[in-house]
């Protein structure tokens, strides 16, 4: 029953995201933490992309203190980062089921999720409807080799672009393309 009421919630949210007056931060806020409700264990979060900088404008992690993330280096190329930069340019979800023991990954990002106490994380690509790179949603877990639920990152994906596409937001100009799909 409790997963049902859940579900439920998340898809109230939804309905609503277009017709909500919450900025942008609190909207990802709160995707993030009913992301957090239907997994169990999970931490959720958002990266924002900076189309202009083609950079990581911002990080939102409600669940974490959001100032540790500064101090990372905010580029979107190879050599990846974290799983978000290879995520983006590779345009594909990228798991890292170990973060201790996976060596191909920047060691201050490495450093930072096992400060934590994250072990494994996985990072999904959000592109807009005209694929303009707009960020990634992020869940991560204490444990190495979690399982990542497919209707979670559904959810959050689909969250994502419709938060980051709003009017208010989109069309400011802000998001500028940063990837462009070959197809």
């Amino acid at each position: 029953m409790e997963k049902t009421i859940l579900r439920t919630r998340a898809l109230e949210f939804l309905v609503n995201l277009n017709d909500s007056d919450a900025s942008e931060e609190e909207s990802i806020g709160t995707l993030c933490m009913l992301a957090e409700e239907l997994q169990s264990g999970a931490k959720a979060g958002a990266t924002i992309i900076d189309g202009r900088s083609a950079t990581f404008e911002k990080v939102v992690f409600p669940s974490l203190p959001s100032s540790c993330f500064d101090t990372l280096h905010n580029r979107i190329a190879p050599p990846y980062m974290g799983t978000c930069a290879q995520a983006v340019c590779e345009e594909k979800i990228v798991v890292c089921p170990d973060i201790a023991s996976d060596t191909g990954f920047d060691a201050g990002w490495r450093r930072l999720y096992l400060s934590f106490g994250l072990r494994s994380v996985q990072s999904v690509p959000v592109f807009s409807f005209d694929w303009r790179a707009l960020g990634t949603f992020v869940v991560a877990f204490r444990r190495p080799g979690a399982f990542f639920d497919p209707e979670v990152t559904g959810f959050g994906v689909y969250a994502m672009r419709t938060i980051l596409q709003k009017p208010s937001h989109y069309n400011s100009g802000h998001r500028a393309p940063h990837a462009t799909r070959t197809v």
